[in-house]
């Protein structure tokens, strides 16, 4: 057999040549990496399904904005998106003082949406906004809770009846950060009073010790979901919070604990209780991921300390560990956490333009938002939800669009580096 050219070089240019090639392929390789060419695409936490979430400040956001765009949005060759955040005053309401929903002004409020005759093929994974107010102290105020957790009820129906009628809902994203609208205690819905507290604390029992007060914000939470559940039929309901619970941990690797916030993981854990048996899921939504910028490691940091990390430090997260086993469901609280709770990451266009003062150390900006968006979403169970203020991110021909020099990064993350699995619910 005739040899090739190859057989009949020297040793020595053998060796040179097989060196060259290893150093050109190393060095395809390394620039294959700096650009996300060979991204790896398995993600590190959750299923193979990750969600990216819009929530505009200042987008299409009411259902009457998004029947009009919402066809010419999905039009638009790159829509990274998966859903988004709306709004409709009944939700935004149902937790002020006194005020009561019914089904059929929820249904009105929804009508542009049910009404469509396309309905979204992209846009699928929608979440309308909850705004938290304050109803009153956890321990008086008995008709007030009853009260809102009816309201949480009936706005469940409406958006299940939304869901029958073809348009995508997946639940409720509820902005835990208030209360907001003039309350005497702005932003200390959660605060338990103490010396490093910024903000003035809602309670009204002084006398009522932290872990009390913890306690029954958890019954509070629980109350809420139990509602949702036993009257509405949206049994498979999801509720994204903004703030992370882990606010309400007294001291972790991460700068995580606020003197503010010491009652909100109590909140959470009681509608994650509620959840025993059920297909609803309670969604840690990760706000302070605003500050991770496109750092791979805070990714993976923050989501292993809030999946198992938090209920596993025994002095980091009391309230947790301190829940009322005698009249719960879960008297392993920690291990019921790490099994059940969805971590969520969010993101904000901290940085919208080069100059800009950036509200957080660690910011989000155009240069780093592949990351970012890679990132949040291989190191999340299922869902990364965009901030985004003073642009639109849905409609390419809006004033206040929010540019390619964002949105073209944004899907290359989304399509390229994590994309989703056939299976998934997509278009």
């Amino acid at each position: 057999m005739k040899k090739s050219s190859f057989f009949k070089l020297n040793i020595r240019l053998k060796i040179i040549l097989v060196v060259l090639l290893l150093l050109v392929l190393t060095g395809a390789f390394l620039l294959a990496n700096k650009f996300h060419i060979f991204a790896d695409v398995t993600p590190q936490a959750g299923g193979l399904c990750k969600y990216l979430i819009s929530m505009d400040r200042n987008g299409y956001v009411s259902p009457t904005d998004l029947s009009n765009k919402l066809s010419s949005i999905e039009a638009q060759s790159k829509m990274p998106y998966n859903g988004l955040v709306f709004r409709i005053p009944a939700a935004e309401s149902l937790m002020a003082a006194g005020n009561t929903i019914d089904l059929p002004t929820v249904e009105g409020q929804l009508a542009p949406l049910r009404n469509m005759a396309n309905k979204p093929s992209k846009l699928k994974h929608n979440f309308v906004r909850v705004l938290l107010k304050f109803p009153g102290d956890f321990f008086d105020a008995d008709v007030e809770w009853t009260r809102i957790a009816n309201n949480f009820a009936v706005l469940s129906q409406g958006l299940a009846n939304l869901r029958s009628a073809g348009f995508g809902v997946d639940g409720i994203a509820f902005d835990n950060e208030g209360p907001y609208s003039g309350a005497a205690c702005a932003g200390g819905m959660w605060n338990y009073p103490s010396s490093g507290d910024v903000v003035q604390s809602c309670i009204t029992h002084p006398e009522k010790t932290l872990v009390d007060y913890q306690n029954r914000s958890r019954v509070r939470g629980k109350q809420v979901l139990d509602k949702i559940l036993s009257s509405s039929t949206f049994q498979d309901i999801k509720i994204l919070t903004y703030l992370d619970s882990y606010y309400s941990c007294s001291s972790s690797t991460e700068p995580y604990f606020s003197h503010n916030f010491e009652m909100l993981g109590s909140f959470t854990l009681g509608m994650l209780e509620s959840t025993k048996d059920k297909t609803a899921k309670i969604i840690d939504g990760g706000e302070y991921s605003y500050n991770a910028a496109g750092d791979q490691s805070a990714f993976i940091r923050r989501y292993n300390y809030r999946k198992s990390g938090m209920p596993n430090t025994a002095t980091g997260c009391p309230f947790i560990r301190n829940a009322e086993s005698g009249a719960s469901q879960y008297p392993d609280f920690h291990t019921y956490w790490e099994q059940t709770i969805s971590v969520a990451h969010g993101l904000y266009n901290d940085v919208q333009n080069p100059g800009d003062t950036p509200v957080y150390a660690h910011p989000q900006t155009s240069d780093n938002i592949r990351d970012a968006v890679h990132y949040s979403l291989e190191n999340s169970d299922e869902y990364v939800w965009f901030y985004t203020e003073d642009v639109n991110t849905l409609d390419h021909t809006a004033t206040n669009y929010i540019t390619d020099r964002w949105n073209d990064p944004i899907w290359d993350a989304r399509t390229i580096d994590i994309p989703n699995d056939l299976s998934c619910d997509l278009a």
